[in-house]
This record gives C-alpha cells, sequence and structure tokens, in this order.
C-alpha cells in the first residue's frame, strides 16, 4: 500500500515538515529533534518533563503570603493555558489570586469577554496592564513592514516585541499590591516552538525545563543578542528599534531574566506547569467549565488569543518551513501525550491557516494579506 502524502512529507516519528529548513532528518526521515529526545530518554523519548514538586512549592506560596491581600499575583491573557491556570489556583488549590490581564492591540473581542468572564465566575480582581496599545501597534506595523522587505528571524521575533513588556508589568502589580509570588502557565509543549533550529547536543544538554533556569534564561538572552547584532550590521532602519529590541530580548523576554530577578528580589515567580503534568482534556474541560469562547476565524483553542499570531505563523512557515502548530503538535507526540497518528488528523483540521484571523491582523497592521500568500 502506497504511503499517505503527508506520511512523505513529515517526520517518520512526529509531524514535523521534511522541507524544514531548521532541521537535519536521518536515512530514516527521523528529525533530529526525536533523535535527541531519544538519546536522552530511550525508554519514553520525553524531552519535556514535570518537576513534580508542585504541593511543596504551593505550601510556600501560601506561607509567603499569609497576612498579604493576594498569595499570588497570576498573569492571563484569555487564552486556553492562563484561563486554565486560574481555574486550577482557585478551585483546586484554592489560592487566593489577583488576575494581571493586558488587552493587546490584536486581542479579538470574544478573548476580552472570556477574561471578564472568566475573573466574574471565580470571583478574582483584575488589574489592567499600563502597556501602551499606540506603541504596541506601531511597533508591530513597522517590524512587520520591513519583515515582508527581508524576511529576517529578528524582525519576525521584533514584531510582538512589546509583549514582552508584560513580564515586567506582572512583576509592577505584584510589588504594587505587596504580593510576593507570581504564577505563570506558560505551556511546556511550547517552549521549543521552532527548537527545530536547536542542535541535538543542546537539546540532550538543556532539555527545556533548563530555559527557566539564570543559566538558561542568559544563554537565550546571549543568543537573542548575537542576532540582534548581526541583524543592526544589515539594516541601518533596525537602530530606532534597540530600545525595544534590548528590552524584549535582554531585560524581559520571560519572567525569569537576570534583570527582574535582581530588580525584583523579593518576589518569587514559579512556572506552575513545570512542577506538574499539563492534562489538555483537563484544560479544555475547565474552559468549557467557565464558559470560554473560541474567537471567530480560530481552528484551535491554543493562541487563540492573538490574532497576529496568524501572521507570526506564516512568518516563520516561510523562513523555516515550519509553523507553531506543527512544532506544538510534534512535542505532543514527543513527549507521548498524541500519538502520531492523532497529531495528523489534528493538523488536518486545528492546524489549518485561518484567512478571517489574518485578515484581522492585516487591517490592524495595515498591509496586504496577500503579501503573506
Amino acid at each position: 500500500m502506497p504511503e499517505r502524502p503527508q506520511e512523505t512529507s513529515r517526520c517518520s516519528s512526529c509531524v514535523l515538515p521534511r522541507n524544514t529548513k531548521a532541521i537535519e532528518f536521518d536515512d530514516t526521515g527521523t528529525c533530529s529533534l526525536c533523535s535527541a529526545a531519544r538519546a536522552l530518554r530511550p525508554e519514553t523519548g520525553d524531552v519535556v518533563r514535570a518537576g513534580g514538586d508542585l504541593e511543596e512549592r504551593l505550601d510556600d506560596i501560601r506561607a509567603r503570603g499569609k497576612g498579604r491581600p493576594y498569595d499570588c499575583v497570576v498573569g492571563i491573557s484569555g487564552g486556553r493555558d492562563s484561563t486554565y491556570l486560574l481555574w486550577l489556583l482557585v478551585t483546586r488549590h484554592r489560592l487566593r489570586c489577583l488576575a494581571a490581564y493586558y488587552r493587546t492591540p490584536f486581542t479579538p473581542d470574544a478573548i476580552d469577554r472570556n477574561v471578564r468572564r472568566l475573573v466574574s465566575k471565580l470571583e478574582v480582581p483584575l488589574a489592567e496592564m499600563d502597556i501602551s496599545q499606540e506603541y504596541h501597534l506601531r511597533i508591530a506595523r513597522d517590524l512587520t513592514r520591513l519583515w515582508l522587505r527581508e524576511p529576517q528571524p529578528v524582525l519576525a521575533n521584533l514584531v510582538c516585541a512589546p509583549c514582552k513588556l508584560v513580564n515586567r508589568e506582572v512583576y509592577r502589580i505584584a510589588r504594587r499590591s505587596a504580593v510576593p509570588s507570581i504564577v505563570y502557565g506558560g505551556n511546556r509543549f511550547e517552549i521549543y516552538q521552532l527548537g527545530a533550529a536547536q542542535s541535538t547536543q543542546a537539546v540532550a544538554a538543556h532539555g527545556t525545563t533548563g530555559l527557566h533556569t539564570l543559566g538558561g534564561a542568559t544563554r537565550k538572552m546571549l543568543r537573542l543578542a548575537r542576532r540582534g547584532v548581526g541583524a543592526l550590521g544589515r539594516s541601518a532602519e533596525l537602530w530606532r528599534y534597540v530600545p525595544i529590541g534590548f528590552q524584549s530580548s535582554i531585560l524581559y523576554i520571560n519572567p525569569h531574566t537576570p534583570w527582574l530577578k535582581l530588580r525584583y528580589r523579593d518576589i518569587r515567580a514559579l512556572e506552575y506547569f513545570h512542577h506538574t503534568e499539563w492534562v489538555e482534556e483537563e484544560a479544555e474541560a475547565a474552559l468549557r467549565e467557565v464558559g470560554w469562547e473560541l474567537p471567530p476565524g480560530a481552528n484551535m483553542s491554543w493562541r487563540a488569543d492573538c490574532c497576529l499570531g496568524e501572521v507570526k505563523n506564516r512568518m516563520f512557515g516561510k523562513m523555516n518551513g515550519i509553523t507553531y502548530v506543527d512544532a506544538y503538535f510534534s512535542n505532543l507526540v514527543r513527549a507521548g501525550l498524541a500519538s502520531r497518528d492523532e497529531a495528523l488528523r489534528r493538523l488536518a483540521t486545528e492546524g489549518r491557516p485561518s484567512a478571517e484571523r489574518l485578515r484581522e491582523a492585516c487591517r490592524l497592521l495595515e498591509v496586504d494579506p496577500a503579501s503573506f500568500e
């Protein structure tokens, strides 16, 4: 029986496209990420593992929050993972949470309604972040236009650079509200979204959770800084974006940067799903319980909180031959949370490009959607 078409164009173990420019494939059609995972954990191939010490860390948050107005600040976007996180913290762990929220220029109305419905249902106070939407939109427009003239990874990353300011704002809200702990709900399976560019040695040496240690954060920061310096040499126009580039790739690229740890030494940040298993079925059940709505045009709940993601997906697809969705489902397969056949089935529906979300993002960016075809 001849192979199905998708079998001939994707990794024989996960679902990464074989035409990607960022990954190597061996003679069996297996990508270097799958090979690295097997080398690291031969019995399961699981590179991404939870720490398993969640209750101990939550007890610490409760102890630190004693006598304070809240136990923790929780950053929420209105998307699937942050909604699931807040639901868990309130309903399962009974923590007193303060939700911190930034509505970006690219946040759909349905997502904004999700946020307000969620905090109302869970009776959680909401603090909105002080980030300029006008500034955010200007940066996104300028960098998108530069990318359309000369597609470069640095430019694609800078398109959403203002979102990194969220990491700064969550700390500010925590300090202003006298809250000593922050809890984040980052999905471990999206850390190496385009980890195709990572070598076998790097994956085997550092895994994925290492990105949130001080050493891991510093290594990532230095890699981005080197790329940024190289891009400045190729484009004089980029010099005007050095300030936001420095902030987004050095100071605030994630909640665990050396600067944030130094500036807010009295505040501890916990990556919840790095210390317990992330269960997709339970996440989806939590969304149903709180009345979460999928925005128009979105084909999956993951990353539904930002229509700019449709543009970013096409940018990285053009540059690397791989999209965020390809990498996300491949990580699930590699971790044993989905079979390859299931991932292929889901890619056929959830992985479909959304013309509606692309049009909305391009309307805000003031560019022609045909530019991304």
